[in-house]
């Protein structure tokens, strides 16, 4: 998980039986040291073939706000012996008697499908491509709905489910088979490829944006299951223009409070827009002759004197053009004067 994160120590891999030794002196600690005693942990799981460990990669609950023992690097460092430690974001990355432990932070309401989405290798990043074909995203905080603007540009996300079974079972798969484990990278690519919405043609590198491209092709199990999928008769489905929504209706049944969240947003957005048409760079470069830094300083300023931005949006949607064209050159005589 942590990566190359350990830069000045030097750290080697782990047979089997260091790794098993490692994961119970982990659970030892956090079940016997008054300090995390009852936190939650979840020392993520690998198929049961594996002989050779880079990390170890542990999922802890993030503590609440009213916790004694913040999470900070010294909290990490009185708990296992270190020569280097480094924080990046949520995760906490340390030496240990020569191996790189990383330490997940994970909030109490993601940690169920945070624990699924880590376990058993880069399955859910094979997995995670299904969910893409449907217009879904699959990581660890659930399974959401990315919302795009006409362009098909992001402009945000609506959350599905964060129940791992649930998600699971939308995207195709057998949910009980996934919790038996696995043997072998073998056993986990069939999982992958068991769902009636797997599209072989999505893996190709060449069909990935270039984030995607750079960091598959870097990833040994990625290739290692380009390479199995070769010469092997697998759904390959037409390409769809509105990959984004066709799927849509299945997901609004599937889960009713997302279909609300959907509705809700739908109609931000189109009130957004809506906004644009009365209150854009052209309209109020005409109306003060400013441009570009200036004209952008002065947008800001004139939005940033309403309490808040529903505020803006309801004054602008339903005053008159007049009295808003008014209103957006009497704000800048003010400036000017003030400025004088």
């Amino acid at each position: 998980m942590g990566g190359n994160a350990i830069k000045t120590t030097s750290i080697r891999r782990y047979n089997r039986i260091e790794y098993d030794t490692l994961c119970e002196k982990v659970r030892r600690i956090f079940t016997t040291d008054p300090r995390v005693a009852g936190t939650r942990i979840h020392i993520t799981q690998c198929f049961r073939d594996k002989q050779d460990f880079g990390d170890i990669d542990i999922l802890i609950q993030e503590p609440s706000e009213d916790s004694d023992h913040p999470r900070d690097l010294i909290f990490y460092k009185n708990l296992f012996e270190t020569k280097e430690i480094h924080r990046n974001g949520s995760v906490v990355s340390m030496e240990h008697e020569g191996f790189q432990i990383d330490f997940i932070e994970v909030p109490m309401d993601e940690f169920e499908i945070a624990k699924e989405y880590f376990d058993f290798n880069d399955i859910s990043n094979l997995i995670g491509k299904v969910a893409r074909t449907l217009g879904l995203k699959y990581g660890h905080r659930g399974l959401t709905y990315t919302i795009r603007d006409g362009l098909g540009d992001k402009v945000g996300e609506i959350p599905v489910t964060k129940n791992p079974e649930e998600a699971l079972r939308f995207l195709g798969y057998d949910w009980e088979r996934f919790q038996k484990g696995f043997n072998n990278l073998e056993e986990i690519f069939e999982f992958v490829v068991s769902s009636k919405y797997f599209d072989a043609s999505v893996y190709a590198l060449d069909q990935l944006n270039h984030v995607d491209r750079i960091r598959d092709k870097k990833r040994a199990t990625y290739q290692a299951f380009l390479t199995w999928i070769e010469g092997k008769t697998l759904p390959v489905r037409a390409k769809r223009d509105d990959r984004s929504t066709w799927f849509l209706p299945q997901i609004r049944r599937a889960f009713p409070e997302f279909a609300m969240l959907y509705d809700l947003a739908q109609a931000q957005q189109e009130k957004r827009a809506k906004v644009k048409t009365k209150f854009n760079g052209i309209i109020v470069s005409e109306l003060t002759g400013l441009k570009e830094k200036e004209l952008g300083n002065f947008m800001l300023q004139w939005r940033s004197w309403f309490k808040n931005e529903y505020d803006f949006q309801d004054y602008v949607l339903y005053a008159s053009s007049t009295a808003l064209s008014e209103a957006i050159t009497e704000f800048h005589k003010k400036l000017i004067s003030k400025g004088n």
